[in-house]
Formats: C-alpha cells, sequence, structure tokens
C-alpha cells in the first residue's frame, strides 16, 4: 500500500465516522405515541415512559395500548375481527401504524 491509498482509506473512516456522528445528534429524542379515535386526538404518550392506556370508547368498548421498552403495542380490543391486536408493535424508527377499524382507532409515533 502506498501512501496515497493510505490517505485515501483513512480520509474515508473519518468522513464514516463524521456521518455517523451527524445522524445520531440529529436522531430526535422524545418520541410520543398519538392514539386517535375518529378525527380527534384521545392522547399523547411518551416513547420513553412504559404505560398502559385504556381507551374507553363507552358501552362496554374499549382498546388497550401499552407502550413498553419503546415500543407500542395493541394488546387487547373488545371489536370482533382482532387484527387489530395481532399486528406487530411499533417502535421508533419504523414506519407504520396500528388500526382498529371497527372503533375507528389510529396509533401512531410521532417524532
Amino acid at each position: 500500500m502506498n501512501n496515497k491509498s493510505i490517505k485515501f482509506i483513512g480520509g474515508a473512516i473519518l468522513l464514516s465516522i463524521v456521518f455517523f456522528g451527524i445522524f445520531f445528534m440529529m436522531k430526535p429524542k422524545g418520541s410520543v405515541v398519538k392514539i386517535s379515535v375518529g378525527k380527534e386526538v384521545y392522547g399523547t404518550y411518551s416513547l420513553e415512559k412504559d404505560n398502559t392506556i385504556e381507551v374507553d370508547l363507552g358501552g362496554g368498548e374499549y382498546n388497550i395500548v401499552q407502550i413498553k421498552d419503546q415500543k407500542v403495542d395493541m394488546i387487547e380490543s373488545t371489536c370482533e375481527n382482532q387484527i387489530c391486536v395481532h399486528e406487530y408493535p411499533l417502535e421508533e424508527g419504523t414506519p407504520g401504524v396500528i388500526v382498529c377499524l371497527p372503533h375507528e382507532l389510529i396509533v401512531e409515533i410521532e417524532e
């Protein structure tokens, strides 16, 4: 290896470290979980704090949303089809929503 190759490799490594540092510095902190019912926001909750939220929809209907280990999941619902309960948990940086269509309930992470 000659001197130019060593400088090129060193520069590439240094540039990679700089971009890696910038990526982590710009990463949003304090993401929140937003729960909406219909067109109304039911509530927003920190993704950093473990929490279990019972969304009371009236008439004995409800959904239970769990925030644990910086992931959010629908763990229980009184809807008939239970699709929302079987969806994968959401986590920061991963696109997606959890939807309970019969209850018009949407769970999403906002950064």
